[in-house]
């Protein structure tokens, strides 16, 4: 039997979404971002720029809703994908939230 490439480590389900942020990393460095999917434990983003592993980050994100988020994490992952990458962000805290009502 094969080995799968991966193990699944999420506890929580995400939802899709696609909100423009803003994110700081260790307060000298700044970009911009979409948020592609978001759980309670973190969101994926889509940036121009890689983010290093293990990095401390502070997002802003505007939901659909006009509630504004401010949120700090950790980056867990970063990978290219075509011209940018895709980074994966575990929140310092959990966000208990309902969040159908934010996207």
């Amino acid at each position: 039997m094969a080995k799968r490439a991966f193990s699944e480590k999420r506890v929580f389900d995400r939802t899709v979404c696609s909100m423009p942020g803003n994110y700081v990393l260790k307060d000298i460095s700044s970009g911009t971002f979409v948020c592609k999917d978001i759980s309670p434990k973190g969101l994926g983003i889509e940036t121009t720029k890689p983010l290093p592993l293990d990095a401390k980050v502070r997002i802003e994100i505007t939901t659909k809703k006009k509630v504004p988020l401010m949120l700090e994490g950790k980056v867990r992952w970063s990978r290219k994908e075509g011209d940018n990458y895709r980074v994966g962000i575990e929140f310092n805290e959990p966000l208990f939230i309902l969040l159908s009502m934010l996207v």
